[in-house]
């Protein structure tokens, strides 16, 4: 049973501080103003989806937690947890697993990189803890 696998995603990933735009909707002939993911959100959450669910291997299925390890090799600069927000909600689609349940942790965050992208490194918690304080 496989207990972890790796996601590399291309590109620099939309900071939470932009993913929403405000816009307009009519609901029972009244306006209100409400939080809509802007395109680039979208198109990267669903590209992001994309590529973990290809590299999820079929037999993992983590039970209780999932570590989530972020190696961030960034074009400019962002706040660690404003590129896990929209990442954990894509992996936790992506592998069937509620982001309620992720343990992320930065791993190592650059900046300054020509071709940005982020790899991704998700284990079994279970396990990882196991190994970890070899229990």
């Amino acid at each position: 049973m496989s207990d972890n696998f790796e996601v590399t995603m291309p590109g620099q990933p939309p900071s939470w501080n932009h993913m929403y735009r405000w816009t307009t909707k009519t609901i029972n002939g009244k306006v209100i103003r409400i939080q809509v993911l802007t395109d680039e959100a979208n198109l990267y959450k669903s590209q992001l989806s994309m590529v973990a669910r290809a590299a999820r291997p079929s037999d993992f299925r983590p039970q209780n937690q999932v570590i989530v390890a972020y190696f961030m090799f960034l074009g400019r600069e962002l706040d660690d947890d404003n590129v896990m927000k929209a990442t954990n909600d894509s992996l936790a689609i992506a592998i069937g697993v509620n982001d309620k349940k992720f343990r992320s942790m930065t791993m190592l965050k650059e900046h300054g990189h020509k071709d940005p992208h982020i790899v991704i490194r998700l284990y079994d918690a279970d396990h990882w803890y196991a190994a970890v304080f070899h229990a």
